[in-house]
């Protein structure tokens, strides 16, 4: 520290100025923050919660797997009923009135019991002798050894279309050539109807499908009809 005399009005050896006011003392320099202390602002995640963006892969895909619905059906289960019938696993069907056996759409009587599709009692059960009676039945009167047998559904569409059949055919026949031609499908029809019952009956006693079961008897009828009037639009430009 220099000694200065009294007058002096300023510092002989640093030449300051006795007068001056204090200079501010120079404020510390904020101190930089730790790089290994991350600054974490509220509402940013943490980087190493986050290794995907650090990494840079992929962010992870969001979960977009449905809640299971309890009221969805399970596999395998029945998914649609409508009386009787019911709708599994894609596949149509009916359930038998007599013994509960499920059986498919096309099937015309149950593969357990031999029921009808319609029926709420088991079938008759007759002895050799009377399915051999009902089948002579059937070979003179198609349908009628049908409903002789338990079948009243098939017999009674059998014996209506053969009778109807034969109607339409004597019909036609007054018409001349031309007549004669459009009823050849009818005949044909018919003797279709009557060569298949009697093979049709042993199916169903030994609960087998018939031949001319309630699909093919439709599709038989569909052609028949269609048949008739182009054969019957051919024989009248003759």
């Amino acid at each position: 520290m220099a000694t200065n005399p009294d007058s002096a009005s300023f510092c002989g050896q640093c030449y300051t100025r006795f007068d001056q006011r204090d200079v501010a003392q120079p404020q510390p320099e904020p101190a930089e923050p730790d790089a290994a202390q991350p600054d974490r602002s509220p509402g940013i995640p943490d980087l190493d919660e986050l290794p995907w963006l650090v990494t840079g892969a992929a962010a992870p895909p969001a979960d977009t797997t449905p809640a299971p619905d309890p009221a969805a059906p399970e596999s395998g289960r029945v998914t649609a009923t409508a009386g009787r019938f019911h709708v599994h696993e894609g596949g149509a069907g009916w359930t038998c009135g007599v013994c509960g056996e499920p059986n498919a759409l096309t099937a015309f009587t149950c593969s357990v019991c031999g029921a009808r599709m319609d029926a709420e009692e088991a079938p008759a059960r007759l002895s050799p002798d009377e399915w051999d009676r009902v089948r002579r039945t059937e070979a003179l009167a198609p349908g009628v050894g049908h409903i002789r047998a338990g079948s009243p559904g098939a017999g009674i569409a059998r014996l209506g279309m053969v009778l109807l059949w034969f109607l339409g055919t004597v019909l036609l026949a007054t018409g001349g050539t031309s007549g004669i031609i459009a009823s050849l499908p009818m005949v044909l029809g018919i003797l279709i109807i009557w060569a298949t019952g009697p093979g049709d009956l042993t199916a169903l006693q030994r609960g087998r499908d018939p031949r001319l079961d309630a699909r093919r008897f439709m599709y038989l009828v569909i052609g028949v009809t269609v048949a008739v009037i182009v054969v019957g639009g051919i024989g009248a430009s003759l």
